[in-house]
């Protein structure tokens, strides 16, 4: 069976299959479990329809900024969907777009404490353009330090017209306020943070650890890029060797959308299974195996590259255009989805239900269940999920992620490596999950932590996102005996 790939061209490497399983609340984004508006269809078809989006003539990043934060506010759009989008079609030039970047996700990431600069200063609620107009300005004068006349003049600018003078004289207001110095009434306040997210990991965590962690987490985000130009952050990167992949071995990534885990494991040299239970999850994988490939191929025509590049892990291994970048992805049907059924590739994508594997036992050398969770350990990359979660919601997953793990558990041979990961640092997702499975699966034994930058957390470890400015995870590694 041969795809056809944008230039229209037959590649017969690459091939989806799909291994039929019950779809429940496994098949959603891996932190959309906590989102209210992942239960508003219309709104999230609205942000994904955000391609659409057509700025003035002339916009400026200020407006360009306004418009992002209407749609993220008003219709439920995803941050990180939406804004890429919009500034593609901008016309902004680079400086202006980083700093609309800047604006949407600062504001949206500061939207409480802007908040409570703004309210005491207004008479009725304003509609909501208008407060994400007043909440723009208050985050470049309190937050960005931008000069307080451009913050006024040039936000009431972009302001609705019938509401310029009241924007005006309200962020004239803010703006006296910031220069005799703000205080806070509680850290929630100031971190901009709900205050559950602020009790709940300081009960976890200890207070002095919480709170630097959300410090943290307020910073920008900082871009971290693998060898072979994919973007991934440094945690996950932390996550992926952790697994110990290597040459030969087959691995299954069970939740592995969108693929950045699954595609160092397999330049490491292993047999990767890169499963995900949801159709639009899976094309995430194929679409970023697919650009890796084709920067690898450019590459190699334009002579600049003659050993596999993804992630550095092939050693002196040559390179092969059969496997271009240590990623193939399997032509032919593959029964039951093992990577031994392509010769020529070490990487499938395959269509499968985490909670209900269709694998026989003993079938992969390690198992990673990077599983869908709460995602508290992202707020410095996702600025909006903080406004999104909801605290009922973490026992359900931390159930969702037990059983994805025991379930996960039979896969991995005698000898073998089962690897629990979340981008979160919730005590429920974590330790609670490991106590489930040590009741149940005595016959896997923690083994060794990895070192510095993780720490010890129950029987696993724990990378707190201040330590070295990346996301928080949460990390647990077992031998089957």
């Amino acid at each position: 069976m041969a795809t056809r790939t944008r230039s229209g061209q037959q590649d017969r490497r690459v091939h989806l299959t799909l291994l039929r399983g019950g779809q429940d609340a496994r098949s959603t984004e891996k932190t959309e479990p906590l989102s209210r508006t992942s239960r508003k269809p219309k709104a999230q078809a609205k942000g994904r329809a955000s391609a659409s989006y057509q700025p003035p003539a002339n916009a400026s990043a200020r407006r360009v900024a306004l418009d992002a934060l209407d749609r993220i506010e008003s219709e439920g759009a995803y941050a990180n969907l939406v804004v890429p989008q919009m500034l593609a079609r901008s016309g902004l030039s680079e400086r202006d777009r980083r700093f609309a970047t800047d604006l949407i996700y600062g504001t949206t990431r500061m939207r409480r404490a802007c908040d409570h600069l703004l309210d005491p200063l207004l008479s009725r609620p304003p509609v909501p353009r208008v407060r994400s107009a007043l909440r723009l300005g208050v985050y470049q004068l309190a937050f960005a330090e931008v000069p307080p006349h451009a913050a006024v003049s040039e936000t009431v600018e972009v302001a609705p017209k019938p509401a310029r003078g009241l924007v005006n004289a309200v962020l004239r207001r803010v703006s006296e306020a910031v220069a005799a110095g703000l205080e806070w009434p509680d850290a929630g306040t100031r971190l901009s943070v709900p205050q559950w997210i602020v009790a709940w990991l300081t009960n976890d965590l200890g207070a002095e650890r919480a709170v630097t962690a959300l410090e943290s987490m307020n910073e920008p985000p900082e871009v971290t890029t693998r060898d072979d130009g994919y973007v991934q952050d440094k945690g996950s990167q932390l996550v992926a060797e952790a697994v110990g992949a290597e040459p030969g071995e087959r691995v299954l990534d069970a939740c592995a959308a969108p693929g950045g885990k699954a595609t160092a494991m397999a330049a490491a040299g292993a047999w990767v299974v890169a499963a995900d239970v949801r159709p639009r999850r899976l094309g995430l994988i194929r679409d970023n195996v697919a650009r890796l490939r084709a920067e690898a191929e450019a590459a190699i025509d334009t002579g600049k590259a003659t050993r596999a590049p993804i992630g550095g892990g092939l050693g002196d291994a040559p390179f092969e255009p059969g496997a271009v970048g240590g990623v193939a992805l399997a032509l032919s049907e593959l029964g039951e989805g093992l990577p031994e059924d392509d010769p020529d590739g070490d990487m499938v994508v395959v269509g499968a239900d985490a909670g209900h594997p269709p694998w026989r036992p003993g079938s992969f050398d390690r198992v990673l269940v990077d599983a869908p969770c709460s995602g508290l350990g992202t707020l410095r990359r996702r600025a909006d999920l903080r406004w999104r979660a909801e605290p009922e919601a973490i026992e359900r997953l931390a159930e969702i992620q037990a059983e994805l793990l025991v379930a996960s558990a039979d896969l991995v041979r005698p000898g073998g490596v089962l690897v629990y990961s979340v981008c979160t640092l919730t005590a429920a997702e974590t330790l609670g999950v490991d106590e489930v499975l040590a009741a149940e699966r005595p016959d896997l034994v923690p083994i060794a932590r990895p070192g510095f930058p993780w720490e010890p957390w129950g029987r696993g470890s724990i990378l707190l996102p201040q330590v070295i400015g990346t996301d928080g995870m949460s990390l647990f590694r077992y031998r089957k005996q």
